[in-house]
C-alpha cells in the first residue's frame, strides 16, 4: 500500500514503477478501486490486507487529513509502516507514529538505487512473518466483524499461528491485540470441539452396545411400521426442507444488513476522527453517536470521551444582525448586554438567554457598559451617539451627540428631545465607553482625540482631555483615580483624575489595540500593532518591562490578585507572564489569530476566542486545555459570569452563545512550583503531603495543603543532588522514602529530621514498605528484589536474585506484595515469606498496582497496554485489558473499584470489572504523580510544575450506557436533511441522532 498527496504523484509513480519492475504487487488508489465503490472503505480495506504501508512524507502529505487516516489505520492494524521523504518536512510537523520510525530519504537530490535497495530490505525483513501477520490480520478481521465460530482457526493452522505470534512480540510489526484475541478463542473453541468429540464418541458406543439386540427383536416390527409411514415422513421432510430454506433465506438477509451496519459504523467513525479538529467537535460528535448507534466499537466510544471532556452544555445560543463588537456583565452577573455592528444593543438573561431588550442606536455599536449600581447601560456607536438607557427595560433617559466643533463637542438631549440629522462627514466616532468605579463618571473616547467625561448625577458636560491620534482603547484604573487612552498613533495617555495631570505611558510603534490596569491598580499593561505589550507603573508612567511577541497584542486580562496576565496576539499564541518580573510562566497555542482573553473572577480559568472559530478554555496554573468549543464564525469578545458558573462569546457572524460550565472538573486548589514535578504523596496519618519539583522535597502539613493556593519557590525541606523519582510514607507515618534518578534511594525521618541513604543503584531502584513500617522491600532494574531494616538500613532477606528484568512493585496493608518482572508477575505473602501466586504476562511490566483488599492486579506493559486480573481461590485470572499509552503512574482508589492511570495529559479513570473508561481529568504535561487523602475524599495529582487537589465526590462519572446521552447534551442541534445526506449518502433514510435536540 501505498499513501502520498496528490501533489506528490510524479514521485509517487516512479516509485511505484520501480517496485513493479521488482516483482512487487503495489495497491495504490488511481488504479485499485472499482468503479462505485465506496472511497474510504476501499482505502481502509488495502491497507488492512497489504503486507507493507509506504508513506510518503512531504509538506503536503503531512498536512493532508486523509493521509493522517491512512497513517492512523495502518498503525491500529500493526503494519509495517515505511517512511520515504519526498520533500523535506520539519520533524515536529509529523505525527508521532511516522515521527518514530527511520526515515529513508527519496528526494530529487537522494541516489533513487540506494533508497530503492532500502526500501526492498525493510519490506522483506522476516518476509515470512509479515505474510503470515497479514493473512491473521485479514482472518481476524473477518471474524470480529461477522462473529462465526467457523472463521476461527483450527488444527495445525491454530498451533502454527499461536506460535509465530508468541515469537513476535518484539518483531516489527508487533502481533496486534485483536490477533492475540483472535488466536484465544481460536484455542478455546479448539478445546471444546475436542470434549464435544470425545464425549460423543463415548455415548455413541455405549448406545451400539445398548442396541444391537433391541434392533434384531424389533426390525420386522419397525419395517412394516416403517412401510407405513414413509409416505408421511416424505411431506413432514418436505415441510422442514422448505422452512429450512426460508430460515437460511432470512439469516443470510440478516447477515448482509449487519455486515452493511458495521460497514457503515466504521465508515462514520473513521469521518468522526477526520472531523475531531478545532471548530468541529460537534460533527465529529454527530458522526461518532452515528457510529455507536450502528455498531459499538472502542474507536467510537474513545472519540466520543475525548469530544465531551471538551464541550461544555450549551445554555442558549442567540443571534444579532451582524458582529458583536461588545459583551459586558451586569455587577449583579444576572444579565449582560452585547452592541452589534447591525446597530443594535441587546441585553440578555444568562441562565436562560431570554432577551431583556434590544435597542436601537444611529450606527453600528462599538461599546456598552453597565453602571456599578446596574441601573444604567451606556452604548457608543460609529456615528458618534451615546445612549444611556434603563437597564430593566432599555427605556431611552439621555442621548449624547458627539460633535466637531472643539467649542461645543457635545449635544446632550433627553428622551423627548429631537436628535439632528448629523451629515455622515460630520461624525465622531464613538470607540469606548466607560463609567467609573464610584459611578459618578461616564468617559467617551472618541475618534478625535478627546476623552469627554459626563457627569452621571446631572447628566452635564464635566471636563475633558486631549491625547494625539484616533482613540481606541481606553480605562478607569479599579480605584477610580487614574484613566488611560491609547490611540492609532501609539502614544498612551495616563490621567490623574484627583490632579487632572497627565503622564505620558511608554509609547508604541502602532496603533494600541488593548488596554489594561491590574485589579491593584499598580500596573498599567498595553499592546499594539507593534507585537509589543509595555508594563508600566501607574504612579509614574515608567515602563517597568516590555514584552516581544511575534505579531499584534491584541487584548490582555489580569489575574484577579494582579500577580500575573495573559496577553493573546496573532501569532497563535496565549502566554502568561509574571507581574513583577515579566517573565514567561506558561504558554498555550491556538490554531490561528487569538483576539479576545478573559480570567475568571476565581482566577482558576482563562478563556481565549479569535479566528480559528474555537472558544478555548484553560487550566491557569498548569495551561492544561479544558474546553475547545466551536462557533460558526471567528470570536471576537467573550466574558465569564460574575459566578464564574457561565461563559459567554459573541462572534464576527453575530451569533451570541451561552455555555454552562459548572460541571466541569476543577481542582479545589493548587500548589505551583518552580520546576518539574516528579511525585506527591498524602501520608496514612493524614497530617503531611510531600511533593517533589527536580531535586526537592516539600513537606506541607494540613493546613497548608488544603488551604494554599499559589507558588512555592523557598524553604523545601530537603534539597538532593538528583532529580526525585518517587516518594512513599511509612503507614505509621514516621518515615518518607525518596529514589532520586541519581539512583539513591533516602530514607527520612518524619521526627528527627534524619536521613540516609539505604542503597544505591542504576537506575534507582522501585520500593514499598511493609505494612508494620519495619521493612522496605526494593526492587532493581535487574530484578533483584531485597527485604531492608528501615531502623538500621541493612538488608535482611533477599526474596529473589538478579536476572529477571524491569521490576515494579506494590503492596497491601496484608503484606501481600506483587513485583513485575519481563514477561511475568509474582505476588508473595511476605508474612510467611511464601510465593502466592505467579501470572504469565508478555511485556516490561512498568507499572504494577493491587486494590486495598488484594482481590485485584493491575500491571502495564511495554505494549501499551494495562491488563487487570481477579484473585480467586488463591490464583489470578485475567479479567480485563485495556489499551493506553504511555503510563507514568498508576493506582486503586481506595475502595477498590477504580483504577487511576496517568498518561500524557490527562489522568484516566477505569472501571476494572468492565474495563471501560469512566471518567477522564485533563492535564498538562505527564502525570506523574497519584495520591488520595486518608479519608479517600481527595485526590492530589502532580504534572507539569503543579500539585492539584481534586474532590473526588464531584468528579462526573460517565458509564458506557451513559455515554451517547451524554455526548447528546453537549451539543446544539442535529444533522439536517442536506448535511445527512452529504455525509451519508441518499439511500440511507434520515435518522435523528439526539432526541432532545432541535432538528
Amino acid at each position: 500500500m501505498v499513501s502520498y498527496s496528490r501533489k506528490d504523484s510524479v514521485a509517487a509513480r516512479k516509485l511505484i514503477d520501480a517496485f513493479e519492475k521488482m516483482g512487487m504487487e503495489v495497491w495504490v488508489d488511481w488504479e485499485d478501486i472499482p468503479p462505485a465503490v465506496g472511497w474510504l472503505d476501499q482505502v481502509l480495506k488495502g491497507i488492512e490486507e497489504s503486507d507493507a504501508f509506504i508513506f510518503l512524507i512531504s509538506p503536503d502529505s503531512i498536512a493532508s487529513e486523509v493521509c493522517m487516516a491512512e497513517v492512523a489505520h495502518a498503525a491500529k492494524n500493526s503494519k509495517r509502516i515505511i517512511p520515504i521523504v519526498v520533500r523535506d518536512v520539519l520533524a515536529k510537523d509529523v505525527v508521532q507514529t511516522i515521527r518514530d520510525i527511520n526515515w529513508i530519504f527519496g528526494r530529487e537530490q537522494d541516489d533513487f538505487e540506494q533508497c530503492l535497495a532500502k526500501i526492498k530490505i525493510a519490506i522483506e525483513l522476516d518476509i515470512e512473518w509479515v505474510g503470515e501477520h497479514k493473512r491473521l490480520q485479514i482472518r481476524a478481521l473477518e471474524w470480529d466483524r461477522k462473529k462465526d465460530i467457523s472463521l476461527l482457526l483450527r488444527g495445525r493452522d491454530l498451533r502454527t499461528a499461536y506460535t509465530l505470534v508468541r515469537t513476535a512480540e518484539k518483531k516489527n510489526p508487533t502481533p496486534t491485540e485483536l490477533q492475540h484475541i483472535y488466536i484465544q478463542h481460536s484455542r478455546r473453541n479448539q478445546r471444546l470441539l475436542y470434549i464435544a468429540w470425545i464425549s460423543t464418541t463415548i455415548a455413541l458406543l455405549i448406545m451400539i452396545a445398548l442396541s444391537l439386540t433391541a434392533i434384531d427383536q424389533a426390525r420386522l416390527a419397525h419395517e412394516n411400521e416403517a412401510r407405513a409411514r414413509q409416505q408421511e415422513q416424505q411431506a413432514k421432510q418436505n415441510e422442514v426442507y422448505a422452512k429450512q430454506s426460508e430460515k437460511r433465506a432470512r439469516a443470510a438477509e440478516a447477515d448482509a444488513r449487519t455486515s452493511e451496519n458495521l460497514a457503515k459504523a466504521q465508515r462514520s467513525a473513521a469521518k468522526a476522527q477526520i472531523y475531531q479538529r478545532p471548530g468541529e467537535l460537534f460533527t465529529s460528535t454527530l458522526l461518532a453517536i452515528d457510529s455507536l448507534q450502528r455498531s459499538p466499537s472502542f474507536e467510537a466510544e474513545e472519540i466520543l470521551r475525548k469530544n465531551i471532556s471538551l464541550l461544555p452544555i450549551p445554555v442558549k445560543q442567540m443571534a444579532q444582525g451582524a458582529r458583536i463588537n461588545a459583551l459586558r456583565f451586569s455587577p449583579d452577573g444576572d444579565t449582560f448586554i452585547t452592541g452589534s455592528a447591525d446597530n443594535t444593543a441587546c441585553e440578555w438573561t444568562v441562565k436562560d438567554g431570554k432577551m431583556v431588550f434590544c435597542a436601537t442606536s444611529s450606527g453600528s455599536v462599538n461599546d456598552a457598559a453597565f453602571s456599578p449600581d446596574g441601573q444604567i447601560v451606556v452604548t457608543g456607536d460609529e456615528l458618534g451617539h451615546v445612549l444611556i438607557l434603563d437597564a430593566k427595560d432599555g427605556t431611552l433617559q439621555n442621548e449624547i451627540v458627539m460633535l466637531p466643533d472643539p467649542k461645543s463637542p457635545i449635544l446632550i438631549l433627553g428622551p423627548n428631545d429631537t436628535s439632528p440629522q448629523t451629515a455622515p462627514t460630520d461624525a465622531v466616532p464613538v470607540w469606548d465607553v466607560n463609567i467609573s468605579p464610584d459611578g459618578s463618571l461616564l468617559a467617551i473616547a472618541r475618534n478625535d482625540g478627546n476623552v469627554i467625561f459626563i457627569d452621571l448625577r446631572t447628566r452635564k458636560y464635566d471636563f475633558g482631555f486631549y491625547a494625539t491620534g484616533s482613540l481606541r482603547v481606553s480605562a478607569f484604573s479599579p480605584n477610580g483615580r487614574l484613566f488611560a487612552a491609547g490611540s492609532t498613533n501609539g502614544s498612551v495617555t495616563l490621567w490623574n483624575l484627583s490632579t487632572n495631570k497627565t503622564v505620558q505611558a511608554p509609547p508604541h510603534h502602532g496603533q494600541v489595540l488593548s488596554i489594561e490596569f491590574s485589579p491593584d491598580s499598580s500596573r498599567l499593561v498595553t499592546g499594539g500593532t507593534d507585537s509589543l505589550a509595555l508594563v508600566a507603573q501607574t504612579g509614574t508612567g515608567a515602563e517597568l518591562f516590555h514584552i516581544v511577541n511575534e505579531d499584534w497584542v491584541e487584548d490582555i486580562a489580569f489575574s484577579p490578585d494582579s500577580s500575573w496576565f495573559v496577553t493573546v496576539s496573532e501569532d497563535q499564541r496565549v502566554r502568561v507572564w509574571d507581574t513583577n518580573t515579566g517573565k514567561e510562566r506558561l504558554r498555550m497555542l491556538q490554531d490561528s489569530f487569538v483576539t479576545a482573553v478573559q480570567v475568571s473572577s476565581n482566577g482558576q480559568w482563562i478563556a481565549t476566542t479569535g479566528a480559528d472559530q474555537t472558544i478555548r478554555l484553560w487550566n491557569a496554573s498548569t495551561g492544561a486545555e479544558i474546553f475547545q468549543i466551536p462557533l460558526k464564525a471567528s470570536g471576537s469578545v467573550l466574558a465569564f459570569s460574575k459566578d464564574g458558573n457561565y461563559l459567554v462569546s459573541g462572534d464576527e457572524g453575530g451569533g451570541v452563545n451561552i455555555w454552562d460550565i459548572s460541571t466541569m472538573i476543577s481542582p479545589t486548589n493548587y500548589v505551583q512550583f518552580s520546576g518539574l514535578t516528579g511525585d506527591v504523596q498524602f501520608s496514612p496519618s493524614g497530617e503531611w503531603l510531600a511533593a517533589s519539583d527536580e531535586g526537592r522535597v516539600w513537606l506541607l502539613n494540613k493546613g497548608q495543603f488544603t488551604t494554599l493556593t499559589g507558588s512555592l519557590t523557598d524553604g523545601a525541606n530537603l534539597k538532593l543532588n538528583a532529580n526525585v523519582q518517587k516518594l512513599r510514607f511509612s503507614p505509621d507515618s514516621n518515615w518518607l522514602a525518596i529514589s532520586t534518578s541519581g539512583g539513591e534511594l533516602i530514607l527520612y525521618n518524619m521526627q528527627s529530621g534524619e536521613q540516609k541513604t539505604v542503597l544505591h543503584s542504576d537506575p534507582a531502584p522501585n520500593f514499598v514498605f511493609s505494612s508494620d513500617s519495619s521493612q522496605i522491600i526494593t526492587a532493581s532494574a535487574d530484578g533483584k528484589v531485597q527485604a531492608w531494616d528501615v531502623a538500621s538500613g541493612k538488608s535482611v532477606n533477599t526474596l529473589l536474585g538478579a536476572g529477571s528484568g524491569v521490576a515494579a512493585l506494590d503492596i497491601t496493608s496484608n503484606d501481600l506484595l506483587a513485583v513485575g518482572f519481563i514477561d511475568k508477575l509474582f505476588v508473595w505473602d511476605l508474612s510467611s515469606g511464601e510465593l502466592n501466586s505467579d501470572v504469565t504476562s508478555t511485556g516490561d511490566h512498568t507499572f504494577v498496582a493491587l486494590n486495598a483488599y488484594g482481590s485485584l492486579l493491575a500491571a502495564s506493559n511495554s505494549s501499551g497496554q494495562i491488563n487487570i486480573w481477579q484473585r480467586k481461590d488463591g490464583s489470578f485470572a485475567l479479567l480485563k485489558s485495556i489499551n493506553s499509552g504511555n503510563v507514568f503512574s498508576m493506582s486503586f482508589n481506595p475502595r477498590g473499584d477504580q483504577l487511576l492511570v496517568g498518561e500524557k495529559d490527562v489522568l484516566y479513570f477505569f472501571d476494572p470489572q468492565t474495563g471501560g473508561e469512566i471518567a477522564r481529568i485533563p492535564h498538562k504535561d505527564a502525570v506523574r504523580g497519584i495520591s488520595f487523602s486518608a479519608d479517600g475524599a481527595t485526590l492530589a495529582t502532580a504534572s507539569f510544575k503543579v500539585v492539584q487537589f481534586w474532590d473526588v465526590t464531584k468528579i462526573p462519572f460517565i458509564h458506557q450506557e451513559q455515554l451517547v446521552a451524554t455526548a447528546c447534551t453537549r451539543l446544539i442541534q442535529n444533522f439536517d436533511q442536506a448535511q445527512w445526506t452529504a455525509f451519508f449518502g441518499e439511500n440511507d433514510p434520515f435518522r435523528i441522532l439526539c432526541e432532545n435536540l432541535q432538528h
